[in-house]
């Protein structure tokens, strides 16, 4: 049903229903549209604007006499000290109800004390745990947690070991040796035995290490048959290449953060897997037609961080249809309690559910993440089977 209703918000994209619209209510909205993070603080902020455009289209919020809702969108450059001044703004001078936002960790926990206080929901996308360890009630962090990426990851190499029929169970875990290595190096050895999963090895060194290859070649000497890799992407690079030098049977496994990059490095990166919590292939039938539409909007095909605007959007809009009210603890309240399972905004993701545990935290959080392989220099879904365009090139493997 929600894959109908988005198909049929999109198909109506030139037309205006007659509704008995008061005026529009006025939603706060935080990210960061410039700075480091930029591009993706930008897509996300396009992400949330097509589909308010898309709810207003389909008559607004109904149990709110129809009203349209408005986006105000403000950019904190990607600089926390910004953001809270503009979340103190938001709240104090615009009076909006709840703030979607803001995007990155950083920024978020800069913003989250703001509406501790003075008590306006926050929609936030944080990879660090941080922010729903405060005990803060007003804070929602709508993010895959970076730690959960090394409990995906060994959930990840099981699957794909039965789906393949190979052994892929038989792991080397490469980190840096850095705060985002460690701490993900810190929960892998309980990961790996929920998993089922043999940790062979576990190697740190120091990012932005030009010669990779006696890292690599300690881990295929290991036994493993697959490499996890708690690293950023120039290492990642250079993993990839050491790997191939040697001629290694091994399956790489890295985050989703690196695509571009990698489709970038051409022939060598193909056959590599990337953790994420979206792909543009996801095999849900609203995909296609979500971005079609963006790119008809903003002119480029979505990323991760457009499709977690839009269903941010719309779940603030399901918060919104059952608070029934605009007041700003109502709406908290409703949105600690609801979860959906059939809207517009999951129509296009690759988990089914969308809500918030106790501390404030999105649930299903394993769930969320999805495998993607790099075939033939584009990267296609590749576990679960559930959302899956394609099957595991084992090419590399042998």
């Amino acid at each position: 049903m929600g894959g109908k209703r988005l198909l049929m918000a999109l198909a109506i994209c030139g037309s205006h229903a007659a509704w008995a619209a008061g005026p529009p209510i006025e939603l706060g909205m935080i990210s960061s549209l410039s700075g480091p993070i930029g591009d993706q603080g930008s897509e996300y902020a396009n992400g949330a604007k097509l589909a308010a455009e898309a709810i207003n289209r389909d008559g607004g919020i109904a149990a709110l006499d129809h009203r349209p809702v408005h986006l105000n969108v403000v950019d904190d450059t990607s600089i926390p000290s910004v953001t809270r001044t503009l979340a103190i703004k938001l709240i104090s001078s615009d009076k909006v109800p709840v703030i979607l936002g803001p995007f990155a960790s950083g920024p978020c926990m800069a913003a989250a004390p703001v509406g501790e206080q003075q008590q306006r929901a926050l929609i936030c996308s944080a990879a660090s745990d941080q922010v729903t360890q405060q005990g803060y009630r007003y804070v929602f962090n709508r993010a895959t947690l970076a730690g959960t990426f090394t409990y995906a990851g060994f959930r990840v190499l099981d699957g794909l070991s039965k789906s393949s029929g190979l052994d892929l169970k038989k792991v080397a875990v490469i980190y840096e040796d850095g705060a985002y290595g460690t701490s993900g190096n810190a929960q892998a050895t309980k990961a790996a035995a929920d998993a089922g999963v043999t940790i062979t090895d576990r190697i740190a060194f120091h990012t932005n290490t030009a010669d990779l290859s006696p890292v690599v070649n300690r881990a295929v000497a290991s036994g493993a048959k697959a490499l996890l890799l708690m690293v950023y992407t120039g290492d990642g690079v250079n993993i990839v290449r050491a790997v191939r030098t040697a001629k290694a049977p091994v399956l790489i496994l890295g985050s989703g953060a690196w695509d571009s990059t990698m489709v970038k490095m051409g022939p060598p990166a193909d056959g590599m897997v990337a953790l994420s919590d979206w792909n543009e292939d996801v095999a849900k039938p609203a995909v296609a037609g979500y971005r079609e539409a963006y790119k008809k909007a903003y002119g480029d095909y979505p990323g991760p961080s457009a499709a977690w605007g839009w269903s941010d959007m719309y779940f603030l809009k399901a918060a919104l249809e059952e608070a029934k009210s605009l007041d700003p603890k109502t709406i908290r309240d409703t949105l600690a309690k609801l979860k959906t399972k059939d809207d517009p905004g999951l129509a296009v993701e690759p988990f089914n559910s969308y809500g918030f545990d106790d501390d404030g935290l999105a649930i299903g959080q394993v769930d969320r993440v999805i495998a993607t392989q790099l075939q033939n220099g584009k990267f296609v879904t590749i576990w679960p089977e559930a959302v899956a365009t394609a099957k595991l090139d084992t090419s590399t493997l042998k």
